[in-house]
């Protein structure tokens, strides 16, 4: 069957060399080797790779992809320990705990979604060497005006990531304006509309708090737990 295969693949490349004689990339793969018809024909230039990812340096620690990634990661599981913190029995700040599980969940996703993007591009995402737990700085212990300016940055850092990234689709070297379309459609206008509310909320929630005030400041953040609950 694998025999007949390229034997109909030989016979497609001959008749396309027939009206065509520059033999390039993946058509050159099988024309040059239809003759001998070996057991594994080699077809290095036959993937999905064309525009930026034929230049991408996936392998470097420079890669714009691998990093806007793992941006992701990270932020995903700084948003689950947020969530997680203020779930326990002491905080229990169901409000606060949703704002921040959500706010995971669509980090987890944005990685996947790139993940996906990339591999149907033909290129890949390296893991290896870029999670350094010692590198990653813990916003769990935090009161709830401070979370919400944790998440402040944590968005920002994200979102300049995605900026980088789209930068690099869209210098003259590594041009790819599928690549810029599907991070505009995908993430930036999210990530701005989260920047948008996360400082929102941090500044309302500003306003409800008085300096030694404990008691009026306990029933501030409830208040505003309460709204977020609601959202």
């Amino acid at each position: 069957m694998k025999l007949q295969v390229v034997v109909i693949a030989c016979l497609v490349a001959a008749a396309v060399a027939a009206e065509d004689s520059s033999k390039d990339f993946c058509f050159a793969d099988v024309d040059k080797r239809c003759n001998s018809l070996p057991a594994k024909l080699e077809t290095e230039n036959c993937n999905a790779k064309y525009g930026a990812f034929l230049k991408l340096k996936n392998a470097t620690e420079s890669d714009p992809v691998s990093n806007f990634v793992h941006a992701n990661l990270v932020n995903n599981f700084q948003y689950l320990m947020l969530a997680t913190h203020f779930s326990n029995y002491e905080k229990n700040r169901p409000g606060f705990e949703k704002l921040y599980r959500d706010l995971s969940d669509e980090a987890w996703n944005g990685a996947i979604e790139m993940i996906k993007y990339t591999t149907k591009r033909g290129g890949r995402v390296f893991f290896e060497g870029r999670f350094d737990s010692s590198a990653i700085k813990m916003v769990v212990e935090q009161h709830e005006l401070g979370s919400l300016a944790k998440a402040v940055d944590l968005q920002k850092t994200l979102a300049q990531e995605a900026h980088k990234l789209h930068r690099t689709f869209s210098s003259d070297e590594l041009y790819d304006p599928d690549a810029s379309s599907f991070l505009e459609n995908h993430f930036l206008g999210k990530h701005s509309e989260a920047i948008r509310v996360l400082s929102g909320h941090t500044h309302d929630l500003k306003r409800m708090i008085l300096p030694g005030k404990d008691e009026v400041n306990s029933l501030s953040a409830f208040m505003f737990d309460e709204y977020l609950q609601k959202l």
